[in-house]
């Protein structure tokens, strides 16, 4: 029996309330697990523990075994159901070059500290096996980073939130080992699958492009030929930029289509890009509150698209934003460098925040953030005249932290409870 009564809980109760209480909880029960099975419900245990800020909910993992289950297999998956604040930004500057940069960003603060930003690269590359560097960054999805060595052609999962690294099971010879694609949802499942696109413009056109994928739930790679419908975009050569989004593979051709693969049926359709007619540049791709969308600078204007898939009129694109460049001017002292830049394809829409109206707007050594609903324009990263950032649709991708704990088939976790 316990010598006094527990701590009495009040879910209405402000965060940092609640979380004394909670601190007072653990130092009363101790370690002793039956005395939590005793006295609470796991439903009940949960809820208090998912109101809680996420550096606290990992500390209390140490508390026990039990609280280590629960909160991993319990708290954690239902918290990343839920929409995650924008974190940051990961881009490179070719798709030649290995080196990285992080972008820090807060839905809240925006920050520009380039020590904190190099320090989080270096602390999750620390993961990384250095014998088999330099890596290059190939894809980042919903917090977890696809990064591959070349020397190697072995990919790794890092999950710079929980510290953990994950070496991929090599796979076939591929064409481009760069060319591959992380396809993880928190929201679906705890369950990952890396695609390797093994598919250039020397390929003959008449043949489907194949997909090499590892799944973590078969835990090997398999090769699968893919027909495309229409095979339009047969032999020709595709753009370093993918999307992942409820089962669906979304990735560009030069030859101005979408290329939707469905991951369950292993079927493929090319669309055509709402701006085909246009002789510039791919834009970006992206997913902003759960929809596909393209966009890209029709040298006046930053447009954006969000894509239909299931339309039965076969209108797949609707204009979602059309944002005036020369409006921008009067937003920001260095908003003129956007106009100067709009009729170059080096001005292009760069990222679309995954959960609010604001969108990414850059040039080589300027990126600026855009609140759909205020108006508001803001700088939020600069860069050195001999480090441009070029092709920055392609490279630039959106991070938010993520707490699932991925499958490590060599067995060695890396994971700290210090975020």
């Amino acid at each position: 029996m316990l010598a006094r009564p527990l701590v009495r809980f009040d879910l209405k109760l402000p965060f940092v309330n609640l979380l004394k209480r909670v601190q007072l909880f653990i130092y009363q029960i101790g370690i002793e697990d039956n005395i939590m099975v005793e006295h609470f419900s796991e439903d009940l245990l949960s809820d208090i523990l998912c109101r809680l800020p996420i550096k606290s909910l990992i500390m209390f993992k140490c508390v026990s075994r039990s609280w280590n289950s629960l909160i991993s297999n319990v708290c954690i998956p239902r918290i990343s159901r839920m929409p995650l604040p924008l974190s940051g930004f990961f881009c490179k500057f070719s798709p030649r070059e290995s080196r990285m940069e992080y972008v820090s960003y807060s839905d809240e603060v925006i920050t520009d500290n380039n020590v904190n930003c190099d320090s989080f690269v270096e602390s999750y590359s620390s993961l990384l096996p250095s014998k088999y560097s330099p890596y290059h960054l190939v894809d980042c999805c919903n917090g977890i980073i696809l990064l591959v060595s070349v020397s190697v052609c072995r990919y790794y999962l890092c999950n710079p939130a929980i510290k953990q690294c994950v070496a991929i099971p090599k796979a076939h010879a591929h064409t481009d080992v760069k060319h591959a694609v992380l396809a993880f949802n928190p929201h679906e499942s705890s369950h990952y699958k890396v695609i390797c696109l093994h598919y250039t413009d020397s390929c003959c056109a008449s043949n489907p492009p194949e997909l090499d994928i590892f799944s973590s739930e078969t835990r090997k790679w398999i090769r699968y030929a893919v027909p495309v419908e229409p095979p339009v975009v047969y032999g020709v050569a595709w753009i370093k930029r993918n999307v992942y989004l409820d089962g669906m593979l979304y990735k560009l051709t030069k030859s101005k289509h979408l290329l939707v693969f469905d991951l369950k049926s292993l079927t493929a359709r090319a669309i055509e890009l709402p701006d085909k007619d246009e002789p510039d540049a791919n834009g970006f791709i992206g997913v902003s509150k759960g929809v596909f969308h393209y966009a890209n600078n029709d040298g006046s204007s930053f447009m954006f698209w969000q894509l239909d898939y299931h339309s039965k009129a076969g209108c797949f694109w609707i204009l979602k934003y059309s944002i005036c460049i020369h409006g921008l001017i009067d937003r920001h002292p260095n908003a003129e460098r956007l106009y100067e830049f709009s009729n170059l394809v080096m001005c292009k829409p760069y990222a679309i925040h995954p959960n609010l109206d604001i969108v990414f707007l850059g040039i080589p050594r300027m990126i600026f953030s855009y609140d759909l609903k205020t108006n508001k324009l803001e700088l939020i990263w600069t860069r050195p005249f001999e480090r441009p950032l070029m092709w920055g649709q392609y490279f630039f991708y959106t991070y938010s932290r993520c707490f699932i704990m991925l499958d490590d088939f060599s067995k060695r976790h890396h994971e700290s409870s210090q975020l």
